[in-house]
């Protein structure tokens, strides 16, 4: 199963991630509920920005036009 998620997404902490989340699930299947609800966080290189639920682009979006007009998805500055 680890070369079929590698094979997804080429990288070792995502395929640790993803067995993690399958062992917790096995282990807990009502842990779904909780991790299907946890908000989108998405690195960039001003910190972790807040992604609303639903959100969606095609197109690359300026990280501070994106900011100015969303502030509340701003990074928290204490975990900077």
């Amino acid at each position: 199963m680890s070369g079929a998620i590698w094979g997804y997404n080429n990288s070792d902490d995502y395929v640790s991630a993803v067995q993690a989340y399958a062992a917790l699930l096995r282990q807990d299947p009502a842990a779904y509920a909780a991790i299907y609800n946890w908000e989108i966080y998405f690195y960039t290189e001003a910190g972790d920005v807040w992604l609303p639920a639903g959100f969606r682009t095609d197109e690359v979006i300026d990280l501070t036009d994106f900011l100015a007009a969303n502030p509340w998805s701003a990074p928290d500055p204490g975990l900077r």
